[in-house]
């Protein structure tokens, strides 16, 4: 994905995981992240971009599916009770992965909140005086910097755009260039049908 600014954290060696419940399920369960990354504003917002992240995620774990389906139909078809043990284990690693899709995406999708500036409750009109009340630098180029995160134009400070922005700023949806998300590990299946403990960049390219 090009439009990253950057990647902090080094990202997690492909690891082999034995293919047993136990260590699937250690795998699964797991909070594992793999880097942490903030978006350039210019490109992309925040929330398009984890939105970007989570289609991502959700399009591979269907493709996990169908191939499941398949192995199910197989698995019914055949007479061979060698082969049916091989399907039985593929249909068992194929599980597990799409589990670990699953878990991923749900906990993709409980950072949207963090890509926002928390919301104002203060009684002032200006958004100088509020964002600096959070915390937040209100020189120019501060400015121009979240205003490009939400698609504001162009932007030299006018009533209009300040405005626009502190609305955005009280209802909780003012979006934050500099958040921050974490982009969680998946298990996926190697050639020999082993399970690996899949890093971002081998995620996503």
């Amino acid at each position: 994905m090009k439009n990253l600014k950057k990647v902090v954290c080094t990202t997690l060696a492909a690891l082999t995981i034995v293919s047993s419940s136990a260590a699937v399920s250690t795998a699964v369960q797991g909070s594992v992240f793999t880097n942490s990354i903030t978006v350039e504003a210019a490109s992309a917002s925040p929330v398009d971009e984890l939105n970007s992240l989570i289609n991502k995620y959700t399009s591979t774990k269907n493709s996990y599916e169908a191939k499941l389906a398949s192995i199910k139909v197989q698995m019914k078809k055949t007479n061979d009770s060698a082969k049916l043990e091989e399907l039985k284990k593929k249909h068992a690693n194929y599980e597990a992965v799409i589990e670990s899709y699953a878990k991923a995406i749900v906990q993709l999708k409980n950072q949207m909140p963090k890509m926002y500036f928390k919301k104002y409750t203060g009684n002032s009109n200006s958004l100088a005086v509020a964002l600096k009340g959070m915390g937040v630098k209100t020189d120019l180029n501060s400015l121009k910097h979240i205003a490009k995160a939400n698609k504001i134009a162009n932007y030299t400070g006018t009533a209009a755009q300040n405005s626009k922005m502190l609305s955005l700023l009280k209802q909780g949806k003012l979006q934050n260039p500099d958040a921050v998300i974490k982009v969680p590990s998946v298990l996926t299946i190697s050639n020999g049908n082993a399970l690996v403990l899949t890093g971002y960049n081998n995620i996503l390219g």
